[in-house]
């Protein structure tokens, strides 16, 4: 065990469209960070979609979890930042994290430059089987400067159409679309309390999970949308869903080769071969060559 990172924040921003934030241990310190806010243009006002997300990895030994969340009066669930062995913010924010059984997960978030659409990618670094990623989204749909509570009018219902699930929780606010490739488990409950740096809390509403197998070479990735508009304008297709230029890491083999023995043959073979291409050097090698047999001869007969 490590000592975990220092906490900081990370942002992305789309100016008047939309934004990403959050921070490296997953806990978000203010009401104004979200994984996915965005503007209504009829409204003018920026709602919170997505609030944030949990992610856990499982495995043979059990799971691991990759972010932490923070509930009042001031408890961290789950507890394992330590697991976060670095963290970069440019391109756009990365995470490498450490799974117990000796293997490492890379997390990445994205927000598509011109779009209200954020791309969320896990890749396992090692080349090892038995792995798979879950993925809980947080939503609310409130106003970015509100704070959300469970009620009544809250539409917890998924529309589920192929490899599309969607969200409508209320009626001015955008629609919450979400693209995976990976299969998605209805299991919806209300997460409580959700505590900030100046102490206000929310909840927020999480639909059900995200999964699929995480194999070396084979990222699992999560689209979620301001409006399936938005990933149709983005071109994100279900036959290519990949936001990273980016090809599948190939294994690298050195080929040595192996030197040719020369051999006399070989040589006067090369020779003329050349001397063939150029009739003009072949008469001259034909004439030395009999300068030289005519010499050894006249000297035998002495």
């Amino acid at each position: 065990m490590h000592t975990p990172l220092a906490d900081r924040d990370w942002s992305l921003t789309n100016p008047h469209i939309a934004s990403s934030s959050g921070s490296l241990s997953g806990i978000r310190h203010s009401r104004e960070q979200a994984l996915l806010a965005a503007r209504d243009a009829v409204s003018g006002k920026t709602f919170a979609l997505v609030n944030g997300f949990e992610a856990w990895v499982v495995h043979e030994a059990g799971q691991s979890s990759l972010g932490a969340q923070r509930y009042a009066p001031g408890t961290v669930n789950p507890d394992e930042q330590w697991r976060c062995e670095s963290f970069t913010e440019k391109p756009w924010p990365a995470w490498r994290t450490y799974i117990d059984p000796g293997a490492h997960v890379t997390q990445e978030i994205q927000l598509v430059p011109g779009r209200a659409l954020v791309a969320l990618r896990w890749s396992l670094v090692e080349d090892l089987p038995g792995f798979s990623i879950h993925v809980r989204p947080f939503l609310s749909g409130r106003e970015i400067h509100a704070l959300h509570h469970r009620n009544p009018s809250f539409r917890a219902g998924s529309s589920k159409r192929g490899w599309k699930v969607a969200w409508h929780p209320y009626d001015a606010v955008p629609e919450i679309d979400a693209y995976c490739k990976g299969a998605f488990d209805v299991d919806p409950h209300w997460y409580e309390r959700f505590q900030y740096n100046d102490g206000s809390t929310e909840d927020l509403f999480a639909p059900g999970v995200f999964h699929g197998p995480l194999r070396f070479g084979s990222p699992f990735e999560l689209i979620l949308a301001a409006g399936w508009d938005e990933v149709v304008g983005g071109m994100i297709l279900p036959e290519q869903p990949v936001l990273w230029a980016e090809e599948a890491p190939v294994a690298r083999v050195k080929v040595v080769k192996k030197k040719k023995k020369v051999t006399k043959a070989k040589v006067v073979a090369k020779k003329t071969k050349k001397a063939a291409r150029k009739p003009v050097k072949a008469k001259r090698v034909v004439r030395k060559a009999a300068k030289k047999v005519m010499k050894k001869t006249a000297k035998k007969r002495r």
